[in-house]
């Protein structure tokens, strides 16, 4: 997928269909639009693309990501996007909703199409929304195709109902609304070695600065290596380790049951299947031991690593 700043393009160069949006999670109700912009663009001979910002950049600067960028892009070039055009929000935020859909999606995108969905907002204040965009790129020929909120189980798919249902441990509703598991990637960092000691090592990752962070606690994983095709199972712990560090930093920490060997440094991707208990503190490493033997047995009669959420 090509990376284009919409600030450095020339008009002219690009006939696209534009899906609109931050795409934070790429979840479930993006992926209709996306498939969409996909349709369209083979239908019309055009590159589907989407327009969307870079991260950081005062788009709700509070709010912690489901995604980093580096994931968003790759989940959005899985997607079948072949060019992100990435605005920075602080010179495109004072544009008015004509400027935008003619200098930006007409002019610099070579939109010949676009698609958004019920709620996307857009022009300086956010005081524009689909109905506006539409009169806009009429103006130039341009259709926009506006498609309905997606549900999952009766309630509205969004970033923010996701990251609801993360920070509760609610591993199903995540997936169900983001259309896979909600996943940690990163590499595998040097940790204390508790685990090793205890029997069972674990593999030790940060989670990225600014992203949700689930519930503390126990989870049913699976796991993938980059450098290896398989799948593992795992047991993974996301909280500060009580019961060895009182002030320890939010990690997480994972036991991968089928697995022998160095993971130091290799990058690695957890999926958050079920959450099976709360974080807590034990009177000794050896009731520590004994309750994650226990987890992963509970695991087990729970069929987790085979049906996945439930």
């Amino acid at each position: 997928m090509e990376i284009t700043d919409p600030g450095r393009s020339g008009a002219g160069r690009f006939r696209t269909v534009v899906a609109l949006g931050f795409f934070d999670g790429v979840h479930a109700g993006h992926a209709a639009l996306l498939r969409r912009a996909v349709t369209e663009a083979a239908e019309r001979h055009a590159e589907p693309a989407v327009f969307s910002f870079y991260d950081g950049e005062g788009i709700k600067p509070d709010v912690p990501r489901l995604t980093t960028q580096e994931e968003r892009l790759r989940l959005l070039e899985e997607a079948g996007i072949a060019r992100a055009f990435l605005g920075h929000f602080g010179a495109m935020r004072t544009l008015s909703p004509e400027a935008f859909a003619e200098q930006v999606l007409c002019g610099i995108c070579g939109a010949c199409a676009a698609v958004c969905g019920p709620n996307f907002r857009f022009g300086y204040g956010g005081q524009a929304g689909p109905e506006r965009l539409s009169a806009c790129l009429a103006t130039h020929g341009i259709p926009l195709f506006v498609l309905p909120a997606q549900e999952y189980h009766g309630k509205m798919i969004s970033a923010s109902a996701i990251r609801g249902a993360v920070e509760a441990g609610d591993m199903s509703q995540a997936a169900g609304m983001l259309g896979r598991p909600f996943t940690l990637s990163g590499p595998v960092l040097h940790g204390h070695a508790l685990g090793r000691r205890l029997g069972f090592p674990t593999a030790n990752q940060s989670f990225p600065a600014g992203t949700v962070i689930p519930a503390y606690g126990v989870y049913a994983v699976r796991v993938a290596l980059s450098d290896e095709d398989r799948i593992y199972r795992g047991i993974a712990n996301v909280g500060r380790r009580p019961t060895v560090e009182d002030a320890g930093a939010v990690n997480c920490e994972t036991h991968l049951l089928d697995y022998t060997g160095d993971l130091y440094g290799r990058q690695m991707r957890v999926f958050f299947l079920r959450h099976l208990r709360g974080e807590r503190k034990f009177a000794d490493t050896e009731e520590l031991r004994r309750t994650v033997l226990a987890d992963m047995a509970a695991a087990e009669r729970m069929h987790v690593w085979e049906n996945g959420p439930n």
